[in-house]
């Protein structure tokens, strides 16, 4: 796998050069900068997410934030933060994504509320946040997925069925974004090479810098590279998906995942020929090749922000936790995929929308990369918390054992919302959040600390 990480970087370092171009991106040749003089604290972190609310109106939720859990304490191992949507690396511009970060890190700095960035470079859901990118990857067949090997006459896969096929979700109704990157593209990775560090990393390491010299480095709680990275499989949805716009075609109702199989070099014969060698049915065998094809992605993502400093724990991936508690696919990837050398693996993480075994994540994860020191649940909900003696149950679990950081999304979301977070002092997730951030819950925990103590 480091084989193909290098040879990635290798081919976006001759793209930064100048040697090769693509239409819309114009080639760089200067030096990225770098973190210097990390000195932040090992601190674990309770992360509010805004939910599709724009960067401009997260400042008007950031007074009554302070009011629910005070002022945080630079000294203290357990912080409490505001988490933003994006960048959205796949539709915003760069200067787009230049001024979410921006603005995101002036917040932080005034309110003494350090800021998460969940990045987005899959689901492409909205535009709501900015729709000027210069390279529409739906647009470019070769840096979608597709739902079938390119039959003969076919410059991709799907093109006799209609075109690209659109990615077809519920998250409480039908929606679709308009296709699915492919992981194994040369011009989508050059993309996330370029959205990533000029659109993202510039602006934040310069920032970040700012604030280790004057000893604030506490105020970046860490960023994911990645949003549930998966590959779809709509074969096994039941129905056909419809919205107000139409309705799904039979096509897209298929599994994604051959336009990376075919960058790869693979047809329909070869994989049913390798499958039958190794005993395995076509799903399965597909299902394990694509498993390779998201751990190289991930730990490609992650190395863009390691090569230029950020550590390892403010580093992370974001896949789901269901194949802990069940088989595993291209969907609800296998645990250890989340895992490498440059980041902190990275869960969504549920009692009633994503169930989760910690025991079998951290066994698998370790098994992956036994440098690896925690998780993070990088989705998290209120939902299914609201009773305090429940929110104390789950905190001393996760922020008892070995996850730096727990995330709450919908912190804006409406009250109708099934993942809606109840902004309450009396709400029972909020006081047992407050308890834990002064310590009347796990009062001698100390996470930096807690292998040492473990073993006394």
């Amino acid at each position: 796998m480091k084989r193909r990480i290098l040879s990635f970087l290798l081919t976006v370092v001759v793209f930064i050069t100048g040697a090769f171009t693509m239409s819309g991106c114009k080639p760089k040749t200067k030096e990225y900068s770098k973190v210097v003089g990390e000195n932040s604290p090992d601190a674990q972190y309770l992360i509010m997410m805004f939910t599709n609310t724009h960067i401009d109106q997260i400042e008007n939720y950031l007074p009554q934030m302070k009011q629910l859990y005070g002022e945080n304490d630079p000294e203290s191992d357990r912080l409490y933060g505001f988490g933003v949507i994006g960048p959205m690396m796949l539709n915003q511009s760069i200067e787009q994504m230049q001024d979410v970060v921006n603005k995101a890190f002036d917040y932080a700095e005034y309110y003494n509320i350090p800021v998460y960035f969940q990045l987005d470079d899959q689901n492409n859901y909205t535009d709501i946040f900015g729709n000027e990118t210069d390279i529409r990857f739906w647009e470019e067949p070769d840096m979608c997925e597709w739902t079938a090997f390119p039959e003969e006459g076919e410059k991709y896969g799907n093109e006799y069925d209609g075109g690209v096929p659109r990615f077809w979700f519920n998250w409480g109704n039908w929606e679709y974004a308009p296709a699915v990157p492919n992981f194994n593209s040369k011009r989508y990775q050059e993309l996330m090479y370029r959205n990533l560090n000029e659109g993202v990393l510039n602006p934040l390491i310069e920032r970040y810098n700012k604030l280790l010299r004057e000893g604030k480095g506490y105020l970046f709680a860490g960023l994911a590279t990645g949003w549930e990275t998966h590959i779809p499989d709509n074969s096994k949805i039941y129905e056909t998906p419809r919205n107000a716009s139409g309705a799904a075609e039979r096509f897209e109702m298929r599994r994604f995942g051959y336009a990376a199989l075919h960058e790869m070099g693979y047809t329909e014969l070869r994989v049913r020929k390798e499958a039958a060698e190794n005993g395995k049915k076509v799903n399965e065998y597909m299902d394990e090749l694509l498993y390779e094809v998201i751990d190289e992605h991930i730990s490609y993502m992650s190395s863009i922000p390691a090569s230029r400093g950020i550590i390892k724990r403010k580093v992370y991936s974001h896949i789901v936790s269901l194949a802990s508690v069940g088989e595993a696919s291209s969907f609800k990837p296998p645990i250890g995929v989340a895992a490498n050398e440059y980041n902190t693996a990275g869960f969504t993480m549920n009692v009633e929308s994503c169930p989760f075994d910690i025991e079998v994540m951290m066994k698998e994860i370790l098994e992956k990369d036994p440098d690896a020191d925690g998780y993070a649940c990088a989705e998290g909900y209120a939902r299914g918390y609201h009773d305090e003696s429940v929110a104390t149950d789950y905190f001393t679990a996760l922020f008892g054992g070995d996850c730096r950081m727990i995330t709450a999304f919908g912190y804006t979301d409406p009250p109708t919302s099934a993942f809606y977070f109840n902004r309450s002092s009396s709400d029972g997730y909020v006081k047992a959040a407050n308890k834990w951030l002064k310590k009347e819950m796990l009062p001698d925990f100390n996470f930096a600390t807690r292998k040492e103590a473990a073993n006394a």
